[in-house]
């Protein structure tokens, strides 16, 4: 790997392209605001486990960000998904969850920051809906530490919003983010997505427990730590499951969901390990499909909750129906 193409994947890991802005700190005055989505919430169970997805928005991507993409292939994907094909760019959701088991309620990744643009930041809206607050949530997982995935952990002084609530995330994930080898090697206009995923976690530094990528972890009665390594160092997901009911949340594994689960081996620019990316999102898939999984990720279309099937040696995926025991 030569040094400029090294150095685009490190600041790329650091945070994804979508997320480069001036400043991520900066906000926004009440006269510049935009008028911002609404939040949304889906509320189903894993046996008696309650899971709430939390719409955080969505990021307009370009396509170049997709390893592999041609237009001809990906003009099949959409038509198969019937999904809009645009050329040039996808509308990429931005989700987070709550898993409410055993009397603990964990939140799963906190959504982007408002500074990121008019799109996003509604995670904390659609914790509203779910009717509840900061001081609700007992413990936050985060699947990674790039910007869209830790924007709700402080306020826009910076302060932390769920001060007592327990930080989990792989070892590996906090030690890449605070490595200052590698903050030293990003070119200096992306820095500013490495600071600010510093800026969100430090306020829990004291409360944050990091876990092995050499095994899956229990975190909560059901739930699961799963290592899924490719996208980012410490990648991880969860299983969540009570008797033979089962849902697997899977990160980042899937970020172009009209195209990725058609041409699995289409990465985007900003995996650190692109062929484990690619073997983990198969792997993945390959599970879902054969044991009739739930599924659920921060880049799939909201509610962001369905199944996958065997399409051809490829794969679709079906959204699943609104729960009606709620």
């Amino acid at each position: 790997m030569t040094l400029p193409r090294r150095q685009l994947l490190l600041s790329a890991l650091a945070a994804p392209a979508l997320l480069s802005a001036p400043s991520l700190h900066a906000q926004n005055t009440p006269e510049q605001e935009p008028a911002r989505p609404h939040g949304a919430i889906q509320r189903f169970f894993v046996g008696d486990i309650e899971v709430i997805a939390l719409w955080d928005g969505f990021a307009q991507l370009p396509n170049a960000f997709i390893t592999g993409f041609d237009q001809a292939s990906a003009l099949r994907a959409a038509n198969a998904a019937y999904r809009r094909f645009d050329a040039e760019s996808s509308n990429v959701s931005i989700n987070g969850y709550i898993i409410r088991t055993a009397g603990k309620t964990i939140a799963v990744d906190t959504g982007a920051p408002a500074a990121m643009g008019p799109t996003v930041a509604r995670w904390s809206d659609s914790l509203g809906m779910a009717g509840l607050s900061f001081s609700d949530i007992d413990t936050v997982f985060l699947t990674h530490m790039h910007g869209d995935h830790v924007g709700g952990l402080i306020s826009p002084t910076a302060a932390a919003t769920v001060p007592h609530a327990d930080l989990i995330a792989a070892q590996a994930e906090w030690d890449f983010t605070f490595d200052d080898g590698i903050y030293a090697a990003l070119p200096e206009q992306f820095r500013a997505n490495f600071d600010f995923a510093r800026l969100a976690v430090s306020p829990y530094k004291s409360r944050f427990n990091g876990i092995s990528m050499e095994r899956e972890t229990e975190i909560a009665t059901g739930v699961q730590a799963l290592p899924l390594p490719g996208h980012t160092p410490g990648h991880m997901g969860l299983r969540v499951h009570q008797g033979t009911d089962q849902l697997l949340i899977w990160g980042d594994a899937i970020h172009f969901a009209a195209y990725q689960f058609m041409q699995p081996d289409w990465g985007v620019l900003f995996d650190s390990d692109a062929n484990q990316a690619i073997t983990t999102r198969r792997n993945l898939l390959e599970e879902a499909a054969a044991d009739r999984l739930r599924v659920a990720g921060m880049h799939l279309d909201f509610p962001a909750v369905g199944y996958v099937e065997n399409a051809g040696g490829n794969y679709r995926y079906i959204p699943s129906s609104m729960d009606m025991q709620i």
